[in-house]
């Protein structure tokens, strides 16, 4: 019976690992990268942690996926640089890319 909890409990905890996590601030640095897929990226500043999400110069680099949905993040956060607004920004640490970036989950344009 205890086993039986321990693999219960390891279980649960596993599923706890992924988290969704935010940041307001304004965009430091974005771009694309066109010979590979899911490679364009934004970079708050502030964002200085996001679970297992990797770095760039200690802050944290979001992936917009290469579809539809990472072509209208894209173009909003383009909108947010050029016109100086900051943005709220929102990563998963369980849902990346192939090289282990994690993928733009929201992005909100703050008045």
């Amino acid at each position: 019976m205890k086993h039986i909890l321990l693999i219960i409990f390891f279980l649960f905890s596993q599923l706890s690992i992924a988290d969704t996590y935010r940041a307001t601030g304004t965009i430091s640095r974005m771009g694309i990268i066109l010979n590979r897929d899911n490679v364009d990226f934004i970079i708050i500043n502030g964002f200085t942690s996001a679970g297992t999400c990797p770095l760039s110069s200690g802050l944290v680099v979001a992936r917009f996926p290469n579809n539809d949905h990472g072509s209208r993040a894209y173009s909003m956060a383009l909108a947010a640089k050029m016109s100086g607004k900051s943005i709220q920004l929102s990563v998963d640490d369980s849902v990346k890319n192939s090289e282990g970036s994690c993928f733009v989950n929201t992005l909100v344009i703050n008045d």
